[in-house]
């Protein structure tokens, strides 16, 4: 989720460009590091029409939409993301913060604690996880879930991740 990775990314897309996981990780990373979502759009299409299954691109276009705020066009693609692989941590992450977005707190985090059963080091289905407590009015959980989170990843992380786990804790 930095710079290095887009390029690399881009160049990946270059050197094989029928290969859909690399289409669908550069969509992840045009939405998540330049925020970009019409090219993130147009990079999880590419990789859709490469592989129409492909998870992580399913993901990408779900994730390009709900950041548009297209709701009700996005869920089609968590949807069958999901019923491919319903274990993909990434993929519970976003579709908790659609959920989250679209007031369905309670579903949210049933997903995020499903996430975190496969992977709680994941710092942003943590965050999510968080967002989740809160929207549920578990504020003190969250608080000890993020103070828990401070004690197990590094420094840099949680700062590379925007701030937002620190801003809550001091919350």
């Amino acid at each position: 989720r930095d710079a290095e990775a887009v390029t690399l990314l881009e160049q990946a897309t270059v050197a094989d460009p029928g290969f859909a996981p690399a289409w669908a990780a550069l969509a992840i990373a045009y939405q998540s590091v330049v925020e970009d979502d019409g090219l993130a759009m147009q990079t999880a299409q590419q990789a859709l029409a490469i592989d129409s299954d492909n998870v992580d691109a399913l993901n990408a276009m779900g994730a390009a939409l709900r950041r548009m705020r297209r709701w009700l066009d996005a869920e089609p693609y968590f949807d069958r993301a999901l019923a491919i692989d319903p274990n993909s941590a990434e993929l519970l992450e976003d579709y908790a913060e659609f959920l989250n977005f679209v007031g369905r707190s309670r579903e949210a985090l049933e997903i995020t604690q499903r996430g975190i059963e496969i992977d709680s080091r994941l710092l942003p289905l943590v965050l999510a996880h968080l967002d989740a407590l809160v929207s549920n009015g578990l504020s003190e959980e969250a608080y000890e879930v993020a103070l828990q989170v401070l004690r197990q990843v590094p420094v840099p992380d949680i700062q590379d991740s925007g701030g937002d786990l620190v801003l809550l804790v001091k919350w």
